[in-house]
């Protein structure tokens, strides 16, 4: 696999590790102000002395981020699906989307199409040399 490709297709794992990565900053900061007591001054405080202000622009910035890595991941869906639209073969383009999009694993993969690994291997190789194909028209398969 080129690296070119290899890039593309690693994107969305990528992205999509670091928008779960930032749901569950997002629920530990939830949690542990949903935990803390209300102090009966001028603005709540929890348990590490800060306001609710504090914890409200810690998790503006954190809905941010979620927001902008959630883009980059869309950005990676669709150039993994501009490839898949461009190819023939709906084994292959089915064998792409569960492996990189829904990131299944093998086994999820052959279970899902009800065919041995080795057959999704060899779809897979036919799949990957397709996309190369097309991302690099003067190569020969």
């Amino acid at each position: 696999m080129t690296d070119k490709l290899s890039e593309i297709l690693g994107a969305y794992k990528f992205w999509d590790d670091w928008v779960k990565r930032k749901n569950r900053q997002i629920k530990r900061l939830r949690d542990a102000e949903a935990s803390t007591a209300i102090s009966y001054s001028d603005m709540p405080k929890g348990s590490g002395g800060h306001t609710m202000a504090d914890y409200m622009v810690k998790l503006e910035e954190l809905e941010q981020d979620l927001r902008e890595i959630r883009s980059h991941r869309e950005e990676a869906y669709d150039r993994i699906f501009s490839l898949m639209v461009r190819m023939h073969s709906g084994a292959q383009i089915d064998i792409i989307y569960r492996r990189y999009i829904l990131l299944q694993t093998w086994p999820e993969i052959c279970r899902g199409r009800d065919i041995s690994k080795d057959s999704a291997m060899d779809c897979h190789r036919l799949a990957i040399a397709t996309m190369e194909k097309i991302l690099d028209p003067t190569t020969s398969m």
